[in-house]
């Protein structure tokens, strides 16, 4: 009698396991199903937008982006932001209007969606600042800034060695010098300099990290823009990307 009693709570036992187990993959399942229909919902989001710049087809033509139309879905709109042959092509939108976080996890229309928004930090308050900070995710599926971690080739910057960003007020072309592996604890997000020194502090510590090589180097007084990601090569990680910004035209 023990001996069958025993078999009976064994199999008690395992069965119990195997409902755990059950519950425990269609939770996964449901999870993966979720993550993947937000991506989904974000690039068909955004491939819409999208649908609101007119692109040339002649080589040196100049995209047409029609501001007014952006402005009516969203008014913090602050320009566009492109890099050729890559999945980087978004609207960028100002922070200083919404909580700080609000942009992680709502799209250009308001919806919300953890795709986000390519955004500015919130203490630039003009795209004429002498430096943006634009922010935006490395999502999984290659869309918003994911394509920013590229620049740890040196193959990859031979190939991209500008970024558009177009605002109603003009064209700025942006010249990636420098792009380094770091932490969200680190302090490598700045929006101002104190001087020439605290500037070509703060551009030599990015130009002796960085993961390429390039010839170009701002001086004091040039207009410089940072883009930051999140990294997964470690905990809280952040690939963040130099650049020197200079007016098209």
């Amino acid at each position: 009698m023990a001996k069958r009693k025993g078999s009976r709570g064994g199999r008690i036992f395992f069965t119990l396991l195997l409902i755990a187990a059950l519950c425990g993959a269609g939770f996964s399942g449901y999870m993966l199903f979720s993550e993947l229909s937000e991506y989904s919902s974000g690039k068909a989001a955004y491939k819409k937008i999208d649908g609101m710049v007119i692109r040339p087809e002649e080589p040196d033509g100049e995209k047409q982006i029609d501001f007014d139309g952006l402005r009516q879905i969203n008014s913090d709109l602050a320009g566009w932001i492109e890099l050729a042959d890559s999945a980087i092509s978004y609207p960028v939108v100002y922070s200083y209007n919404q909580p700080t976080d609000w942009y992680l996890d709502h799209l250009f229309d308001g919806e919300y969606n953890r795709s986000g928004c390519i955004f500015l930090d919130e203490n630039n308050m003009s795209t004429d600042d002498a430096h943006l900070v634009f922010y935006g995710h490395h999502m999984r599926n290659g869309t918003m800034f994911a394509d920013v971690q590229k620049y740890e080739s040196q193959d990859w910057y031979d190939s991209h060695r500008t970024i558009e960003f177009t605002t109603p007020e003009g064209k700025y072309i942006l010249y990636p010098f420098a792009g380094i592996f770091t932490t969200g604890t680190d302090a490598y997000v700045r929006t101002g300099f104190a001087d020439e020194a605290d500037f070509m502090n703060y551009v030599q510590y990015f130009i002796s990290g960085s993961t390429f090589v390039s010839d170009t180097v701002p001086v004091y007084g040039d207009r410089t823009a940072l883009l930051s990601t999140c990294s997964y090569n470690v905990e809280d990680g952040r690939y963040a990307l130099l650049c020197k910004v200079e007016k098209a035209g």
